[in-house]
């Protein structure tokens, strides 16, 4: 019989009925298996038995089921190996049989091989093991049952070796179980995510989903979203990432966050008996009535189950539409058909090209040979001349030589657009096109589309349709989208009705622009000759097509010739960002009233982006979400984003921001009073300064931020009047009728410069630009992908365009007055740049302390902490640590900064007379010329002896058994300063808050904490509050909320009857009390912790410990003789209040510094 290829048999299928024929077949058509080694070295049981949810023997039996029935379900047996057709055809799934069939008989296929290494595989090198008959998959399957820590598997981002793959893929066969036999996995929706295909089966769906679904960003129900799930699930940090989020979440119990708007521990606690069918999302997927409200994750308000699953599907159906809409598909359509000729000697070419590209010697050398080859008599070459001085000698002797070559003049502040049009005027030419050192042109191509343009006047353009030129816009009504408009091959009509002219708006993208409009209304000679091919030579062609395409673009998206019909909208562009973005959509509404919209514009990202977004905000009408196809890059899609709700008031922000509270006003303010764009003061994470402002230095150079990384309290309070030339759009606003005025951003630049150029625009219209420092911004500053691919290119333009204004721009006056002066200016040029950089050297002006007491002058003190200077170091204990410790401070008339971990090394540490390290994860180096202190709070096994003599005047540990230690093994000076509580919001008026019979706040690390294990033994009623994973140790009825805001903590512990607490093993050992400890004596509260030495006598009987589960099941009762009276207890509690105070380890700290400055002199 001859080889029954795949396409015989698809067309097979196709006549006769596609499952009834295969299975039909199969007994004439299967290759038989036979029992051998080699073939269960093919299919790997354990992956195999995830993929069906049935639990095998051994690798044998799962073998001769796949061989035998398994196939039928198109499903690929191996993790080794990923066949996608297999999973959407029988025959596929046949063939593939066949073709594994034989290779486990030692044998080879008969036909092509369908397999190829799967994604699986990652960075593994499997070069050794490939061949082309599919027999490498039994020989790495042997590897690497034979040495599997050698065979590795990226799954996401997380590397696992094969013994690890193995085994997550047997705790997930219940899981996949599971949902195979539930609602979980819904087909129609799936398919929609697919371009249609059916799956051979359910399993085939969940195994395509295994293999490339959730990486690719589906989704099995519009209730699920892995990545939701992933960032939700703060488990995973101890874990590592599953083999798949979704079985892992059905795994699990579903009890986890899986989308926006479903939470199973939520759904639970509202329908008791969805756990009793085994499943609980499938049983609010068959039994939650549409008009339901959904139980939505933390932070998301419900919306009906309806909506939520609407707006979830229109979401997926939008993404894969907008995916037809990037490709051109077909024959070129209602066009005409010219065969090349030689144009007549009348008629006329005009060729422009961008000076620019005409700098390397072998691209002038092709520019020439192109031009002179060419065999039309009536052409003319424009080179559109740049307002610099690059040009070479090989240029000018080129064109002073030709007779049809000639340099345009172009003003710094003419656009290319602007000086084509008015030579297309004058000259009325019957054609005219654009050379790039892209595009390679054979002699007869120029004559041969002039003289097709003259044959056929009732077309706008001539274009070569060739495989290096394949024109899509001849393919499409719709060319958008549609990448590679660059306009190699195509000559544009330039006189008549029909004539084709160009935009004068745009710099680049001119044709680019008019193909647009073409495929749309227009009409083309096509040349189906190979005239003109391509090639990658000439500089930035990636800048070229894509600033070229934001600018073409922007003419269709763009409307800025409306009227505002709201007060204020906040643009906030993003791309392949929903966590940040949904964070800094939060801090708007939150900082905001009724008359802010947001509009998020989502830059073409991956499908969850949009989705998860709009279904975050689907109950909020403030938020519209609106998706570009493509990336459009911050300038067009921020001008996308303003004219989609126009407003009085727009503010452009960052989507990695936080705005602070009050930070609208200022700048609305600023608004009213004249200004015609302000900023506020935007600090980085650790809460430095990234910018105060945009300021120039003199000289051909590129502006600057003012004041990076230094601290507000530096802050010269005459900035605010200061008229600044350039501020940052990080977060910027301006009044609507501005932005329409000036058209917003310049698209032409590609995320970078835009925003300096927009208020350089600006300020030519003696609009005054100012920065507000009471509106606070924080500034995370994370990188989208790409973002600084064109630093280079922006650059040149920015200079190119306003070299003569930017000369004369110095603000170094701003620095004449306030804290901080300007020393000297270091000039760098990075290379490649046409600008120079300044770097500033910055010192503090001398000042007169202030004097608090005779004996407590004003000093500066930097406290440092271990806390990450990003979001997530906002949550830190160090840090609402070290702000308590810092108000003390102050409270003594000291002047305090706080440095998170990327703040402890800065320029401007030399200012700092005293610092304290809070000593936790991350060490610190003490600061030379200051008062070095160290406060070894947590996790002493981390500090070193070296760490200890490297400096510091004085060092106290909160734990005197470890301080005793270090003096006795080291011989180093340790004094004993435990930790604190402040005592201004943990004390007795914290009363009235939720009241919970035994609390326990605080997160798994990774472990079964035994205070909350033996709670739950003693018969606790037991309120948890942890966000990373408590549902794997608890049941749900334990766990009360992802964690309590430390503002409500007070009243959280004063209400407790019983606060539960625990201590790392090395900090009980080395006799470190937990700040929880001081927090929750201070109100009042019965605290039960495991041991530590002296603790149970320092805190008089507040706080006791336990041996036993009986010890603590007796503890758990408020009566019990071993607690102190109520009146006891309130004068145990104003005690620690008073001498466990921020306030008391302040004044102790300031009180020795100041003793060691007099020491020292």
């Amino acid at each position: 019989m001859a080889p029954l290829t795949m396409a015989r048999l698809g067309r097979l299928a196709r006549r006769l009925g596609t499952s009834r024929v295969v299975d039909a077949a199969v007994p004439v058509l299967a290759t038989p298996y036979v029992r051998s080694r080699r073939g269960t070295n093919i299919v790997v049981s354990a992956h195999y038995s995830m993929q069906l949810g049935i639990n095998f023997d051994d690798d044998e039996a799962a073998a001769r089921h796949y061989f035998h029935h398994g196939w039928k379900l198109g499903v690929v047996p191996t993790p080794f190996i990923d066949a996608p057709a297999v999973r959407f055809s029988r025959a596929a799934s046949l063939l593939l049989r066949n073709q594994l069939a034989r290779i486990a008989r030692g044998g080879e296929p008969r036909t092509r091989w369908l397999g190829t290494p799967s994604r699986l595989l990652g960075s593994f090198d499997v070069s050794e093991h490939l061949d082309d008959s599919g027999g490498w998959v039994a020989g790495l399957t042997r590897r690497a049952r034979r040495d599997p820590r050698s065979v590795r598997l990226t799954v996401g981002l997380r590397e696992l070796n094969y013994e690890e793959y193995i085994a997550g893929c047997r705790d997930l066969v219940a899981a996949s179980r599971t949902a195979l036999s539930s609602a979980m996995i819904d087909e129609r929706f799936y398919r929609s995510q697919v371009g249609g295909a059916r799956p051979v089966s359910r399993e085939a769906a969940l195994d395509d989903y295994l293999a490339n679904g959730e990486l690719d960003g589906r989704a099995l129900n519009p209730f699920f979203e892995a990545e939701w799930y992933s960032v939700a699930d703060r488990s995973q940090g101890h874990r590592g990432r599953p083999i798949n989020l979704f079985l892992d979440f059905v795994a699990r119990g579903e009890l986890g966050q899986a989308s926006p708007h479903f939470w199973g521990t939520k759904y639970l606690d509202s329908e008791p008996v969805a756990s009793d069918g085994g499943s609980i999302l499938a049983h609010f997927l068959e039994n939650a009535h549409r008009d339901s409200l959904t139980p939505s994750s933390a932070g998301v308000r419900s919306i009906t189950r309806g909506q939520a699953e609407a707006l979830v599907r229109s979401r997926v159906r939008d993404y894969h539409d907008s995916l037809g809409r990037l490709r051109a598909h077909g024959p070129v359509r209602g066009h005409h058909t010219s065969a090349p000729r030689r144009a007549q000697a009348t008629e006329t070419c005009v060729v422009f090209v961008d000076e620019q590209h005409l700098r390397a010697a072998s691209v002038i050398q092709e520019f020439a040979a192109s031009c002179a080859q060419q065999s039309l008599s009536g052409l003319r070459v424009a080179v559109i001349e740049t307002d610099d001085d690059t040009r070479t000698a090989q240029l000018d002797e080129l064109v002073e030589a030709s007779p049809f070559i000639d340099f345009v003049p172009r003003n710094p502040t003419d656009t290319v657009g602007a000086v084509v049009a008015e030579i297309l005027r004058d000259a009325q030419p019957d054609g005219w096109t654009f050379w790039t050192p892209t595009q390679r042109w054979r002699p007869e191509f120029l004559s041969s589309a002039v003289a097709a343009l003259a044959e056929q006047p009732g077309v706008s353009a001539a274009a070569v349709v060739s495989p290096t030129t394949p024109q899509p816009w001849l393919r499409s009504d719709d060319a958008l989208w549609l990448d590679d408009l660059d306009g190699a091959g195509v000559v544009l009509r330039g006189t008549g009705s029909r004539a084709v002219l160009p935009d004068p708006s745009l710099d680049r993208g001119i044709v680019w622009h008019a193909l647009i409009g073409l495929s749309a209304s227009g009409t083309a000679a096509v040349l189906p000759a190979d005239l003109v091919s391509r090639s990658r030579q000439g500089e930035d062609p990636d800048l070229e097509m894509r600033a070229g395409a934001n600018a073409a673009r922007s003419r269709h998206l763009v409307d800025f010739d409306q009227d505002p019909v709201g007060e204020v909208t906040v643009v906030i562009p993003t791309y392949q960002d929903w966590a940040m973005t949904l964070g800094a959509v939060r801090h708007v509404l939150q900082t905001t009233g009724d008359g802010v919209d947001v509009v998020v514009v989502d830059n073409g990202s991956r499908r969850p982006v949009a989705t998860i977004l709009a279904a975050c905000f689907a109950s909020d009408v403030r938020v519209t979400v609106r998706r570009m196809d493509r990336n459009t890059d911050f300038a067009l899609g921020s001008n996308v984003g303003a004219t989609t709700k126009p407003a009085r008031c727009v503010v452009f922000l960052n989507n990695d921001t936080a705005v602070q509270e009050g930070w609208l006003e200022p700048l609305a303010g600023a608004l009213s009073e004249g200004a015609g764009a302000v900023q506020p003061l935007l600090l980085y994470g650790d809460r430095t300064i990234q910018t105060a402002g945009t300021i120039f230095l003199g000289g051909f150079s590129m502006p600057r931020h003012l004041l990076p990384a230094v601290h507000p309290i530096d802050l010269d309070p005459a900035i605010d009047d200061y008229p600044f030339s350039a501020l940052t759009a990080a977060c910027l606003a301006m009044e609507w009728a501005d932005v329409a005025r000036l058209r917003g951003f310049d698209p032409h630049y590609v995320n970078g410069m835009e925003d300096v150029d927009l208020c350089l625009r600006l300020r030519a219209d003696a609009r005054p630009l100012a920065v507000r420092t009471s509106s606070r911004v924080v500034h995370f500053e994370s990188r989208s992908p790409g973002r600084m691919d064109f630093q280079l290119p922006n650059r040149a333009r920015f200079a190119r365009r306003w070299r003569r204004m930017i000369t004369a721009l110095d603000d170094r006056a701003i620095f004449d007055s306030g804290p901080v002066e300007l020393r000297d200016v270091v000039w760098e040029r990075l290379a490649g740049s046409p600008l120079w950089e300044p770097r500033l050297v910055l010192a503090r002006r001398d000042h007169l302390a202030a004097v608090v007491d005779e004996s407590a002058p004003c000093l500066r003190w930097a406290i440092k902490t271990s806390a990450t200077g990003d979001a997530s170091g906002d949550v830190w204990g160090d840090t609402f640590f070290a702000s308590a410790l810092a108000d003390a401070l102050r409270r003594y008339g000291q002047e305090v900064v706080v440095d998170r971990a990327s703040a402890h090394v800065r320029d401007s540490g030399g200012w700092d007379d005293v610092t304290v390290t809070l000593r936790g994860l991350v060490p610190f180096t003490p600061q030379p010329g200051a008062t070095n202190l160290l406060w070894v709070i947590s996790h002493p096994d981390l500090v070193t002896r070296q760490e200890l003599e490297s400096g510091y005047d004085r060092i106290y540990s909160a734990g005197e058994i470890w301080a005793q230690h270090v003096r006795d093994r080291w011989g180093v000076d340790v004094h004993t300063m435990l930790q604190a509580t402040d005592a201004s919001k943990f004390n007795l008026e914290a009363r009235g808050g939720a009241a919970h019979e035994v609390l326990f706040v605080g997160r798994t690390r990774g472990v079964s904490r035994p205070i909350v294990s033996d709670a739950i033994d003693a018969g606790a009623q037991l309120a948890v509050f942890g966000d990373d994973g408590w549902d794997r140790f608890i049941e749900p009825r334990y766990l009360k909320g992802t964690g309590i805001d430390n503002d409500d903590l007070p009243g959280a512990y004063a209400g407790a009857t019983f606060v539960l607490n625990d201590h790392w093993r090395d900090m009980a050992e080395f006799g470190f009390f937990s700040n929880r400890l001081f927090d929750a004596a201070a109100t009042g509260a019965r605290v039960i912790s495991d041991p530590v030495p002296g603790m149970t006598e320092l805190f008089e009987g507040q706080v006791q410990s336990y041996e036993s589960v009986d010890e603590l099941r007796a503890l758990l009762d408020p009566a019990s003789d071993r607690w102190p009276d109520d009146s006891e207890r309130d004068r145990l509690a104003r005690s620690v209040a008073s001498e466990h105070s921020f306030d008391a380890r302040a004044r102790r700290l300031l009180n020795d510094a100041l003793a060691m400055r007099g020491r020292n002199g």
